[in-house]
């Protein structure tokens, strides 16, 4: 009860909704992996909008930017970390900090976890960078894998977003793909990869007759 009233408290309110939402997401994000038909998220133009913003904005918001690897770890994983991290250091602090829920204090506490969170967040995402470069090798260079033959792992891909896999000497390389204008093809169905579509943010894929 001490949790949840410190979680409700003015201090923490708006972490515990952002925290709330970002479970939400991830729930839907869960459900989407299930059926990646059943959510249509262009994660291109997120990474667009960002890289605009960040031209825009200049030096230091560029400097902060790279300082916590936005570019190289997912935004959505950055900002669960950060928010995790803030609503633990808000709740742990305004209750052992400021147990009065005195205003000067309970500023202390706020600007003291926003700034230990961003650490939190530079630290988690230094090993990830590593991980996601290594497992993102193949999809950041789209000349690796246009032109070779892949085979359709989802109930069907369309224009609508589907996916399919390579087989590598390695582990198989699974692709995020959309067929070419008119063509629809079924999970086992044979493609060749024709190009990376950046708008859409997926491989261009189209039927391959394998007999011919």
């Amino acid at each position: 009860m001490e949790l949840l009233r410190e979680a409700l408290s003015p201090w923490n309110v708006l972490f515990t909704a952002l925290l709330a939402a970002l479970a939400g997401y991830w729930v839907l994000v869960i459900l989407g992996a299930l059926n990646v038909e059943a959510i249509d998220v262009d994660a291109g133009d997120a990474d667009a909008d960002l890289g605009a913003d960040g031209e825009a904005a200049g030096g230091p918001l560029r400097a902060l930017l790279a300082w916590l690897f936005i570019g190289e770890v997912p935004v959505m994983v950055l900002a669960s970390i950060w928010v995790l991290s803030l609503w633990t250091l808000g709740v742990l602090g305004q209750h052992y900090f400021n147990p009065t829920r005195a205003i000067v204090p309970g500023l202390g506490v706020l600007a003291g976890s926003l700034f230990v969170s961003l650490l939190v967040v530079r630290v988690a995402a230094r090993p990830l960078r590593r991980a996601y470069a290594l497992l993102n090798k193949d999809y950041n260079n789209p000349g690796q894998v246009v032109g070779r033959i892949c085979v359709v792992t989802t109930s069907t891909v369309s224009e609508r977003l589907g996916q399919a896999q390579v087989t590598t000497a390695g582990a198989p390389i699974l692709l995020n793909v959309v067929a070419e204008a008119g063509q629809v093809l079924r999970k086992g169905d044979e493609a060749v990869v024709v190009t990376w579509d950046e708008g859409k943010g997926a491989y261009i894929i189209a039927p391959v007759d394998l007999e011919a």
